[in-house]
């Protein structure tokens, strides 16, 4: 234990200190998502999908941290070649995938003979 804590204990209990346990540090005020919050995210990110979230925290409703929070666990949106993209697609956006696919790899195994 170094002197410096053993001094700074003597004052603190001098100044009427009743315990050596640790006191209750200030944290970062816990942000509630709240579904504005979330629909603001979103609608900016539709508008511009090669948006930064460093761009979308710059308004005044919302950190970077908390920005972050609602793009990957709430939207769900992951960062791919600069832009946003669903991390999971629809039955009909994965539907259209398997379809066009299909026809390049056709086209693929056609030009091939």
């Amino acid at each position: 234990m170094s002197r410096t804590v053993v001094f700074r204990w003597c004052s603190d209990f001098r100044h009427g200190r009743m315990s050596t346990a640790e006191m209750p540090r200030p944290r970062q005020a816990h942000v509630v998502i709240i579904q504005e919050s979330v629909a603001a995210v979103n609608c900016l990110v539709r508008k511009n999908r090669l948006i930064t979230t460093r761009e979308v925290a710059d308004s005044p409703f919302v950190s970077k941290g908390t920005v972050d929070t609602i793009l990957h666990e709430h939207l769900q949106y992951s960062k791919v070649c600069a832009q946003w993209i669903q991390k999971y697609l629809t039955d009909d956006q994965n539907c259209l995938s398997l379809s066009s696919m299909s026809n390049l790899r056709d086209m693929f195994f056609l030009s091939t003979e």
